[in-house]
């Protein structure tokens, strides 16, 4: 893999106005995975859709036409274990099943989506460590264990970040919890799981107060990025009205939320957004003063929640090989509160957005 540059960014200031929602039984078997490890850095909310698609998928059944790529990943392919690690597989009314071992019914990465998802493996920590942020001790993706009107649910979140956790399985042994949610034939609110969507008010993605770390989810395009009417997908409710504009303001970037990155569509594989908790979400009284009352995105009033750091998968010069490309920053969307006005009252909130100065400035070394 090619290493990662570190370049220099500017910086442009625009001017914008602007008690935990768990599935049932999930704090309890969350609260129950570990004692609290030692999680330095800023807790993360990191988001990738999953890795390509192939054109055809190996069942369980069929275990010997695997790559041999994912036999080095999956050495006990379709059953991995997880010592030490809770796994809680949610069924299509809540219901949460504790699992010794992950079984998944096919494989339906590429070879393209193999490489994005050792990739991830081999570049997500030291991301983590270079921008402060605590290391990954929950995951959240979709249950791949799940069989509706006969047709299996995706296995590709899952599998996407399998070899990250096979990795820390062998090294730092950070991640303490696995949440398998349940997607196909489940409950929706617009293109996202309802299971899903329960965890996003106040914070419910991060991971337990009890464990610390960040939160690795992986998903599908549909959940993360296909918001319906008022029905928003996870990034644009992760990302607030004030970042979600500012990114649609900025129509020739390929990091837009929902858009193309490296001439793969929406982004798959090849683009982490990680989220930082703002040091409160709040509302503001009549006098304009912020409380520290929690965010709710599901009712109300809110200011924003998250600030955003983009990271794409890039490749130097005229290569565009994506096996060759390696994830480099690109975008960080900063929210900074302003007085209220008697004019606007409401227009308290800007976004400080670092970009590269040129496409040049993006270039990696091979």
């Amino acid at each position: 893999m090619p290493s990662r540059a570190v370049f220099a960014a500017s910086t442009a200031i625009i001017v914008a106005s602007t008690a935990i929602v768990l599935v049932p039984g999930h704090e309890s078997a969350f609260a129950r995975s570990a004692a609290r490890v030692d999680t330095p850095g800023v807790q993360a909310i990191i988001v990738m859709r999953h890795g390509h698609d192939a054109a055809g998928c190996v069942t369980k059944d069929n275990p010997q036409s695997l790559s041999a790529t994912w036999k080095l990943q999956a050495p006990k392919w379709p059953n991995h274990e997880f010592p030490g690690v809770a796994v809680s597989s949610y069924g299509a009314q809540g219901n949460v099943t504790m699992l010794s071992s992950v079984p998944v019914l096919q494989h339906c990465l590429s070879t393209i989506g193999e490489q994005q998802a050792i990739r991830l493996a081999e570049e997500l920590p030291q991301i983590l460590t270079d921008h402060n942020l605590a290391p990954v001790t929950r995951v959240v993706v979709i249950n791949p264990n799940v069989i509706v009107n006969g047709e299996y649910a995706t296995a590709n979140p899952f599998d996407t970040v399998l070899p990250f956790i096979m990795k820390d399985q062998r090294t730092s042994k950070s991640i303490k919890s696995i949440d398998l949610l349940c997607n196909n034939g489940c409950t929706m609110v617009g293109s996202m799981s309802k299971q899903l969507f329960d965890l996003v008010p106040n914070h419910g993605l991060l991971a337990s107060k009890v464990v610390g770390g960040s939160t690795l989810v992986c998903w599908t395009g549909e959940g993360l990025n296909e918001s319906i009417g008022d029905s928003k997908a996870l990034l644009e409710l992760l990302a607030g009205g004030t970042i979600t504009n500012e990114i649609n303001n900025l129509v020739k970037t390929p990091c837009m939320i929902g858009q193309k990155s490296m001439g793969y569509e929406k982004g798959k594989g090849n683009v982490l957004y990680i989220f930082t908790p703002r040091p409160f979400s709040a509302n503001t009284d009549e006098a304009g003063t912020v409380d520290a009352a929690p965010m709710n995105p599901h009712e109300g009033e809110q200011v924003q929640a998250y600030d955003l750091k983009v990271f794409q998968a890039l490749t130097a010069g005229a290569v565009t090989d994506p096996t060759k490309a390696s994830f480099c920053w690109t975008h960080t969307f900063s929210v900074n509160y302003l007085p209220p006005t008697d004019l606007d009252p409401k227009s308290f909130e800007s976004v400080t957005i670092q970009f590269p100065k040129s496409p040049a400035s993006l270039l990696l070394s091979q």
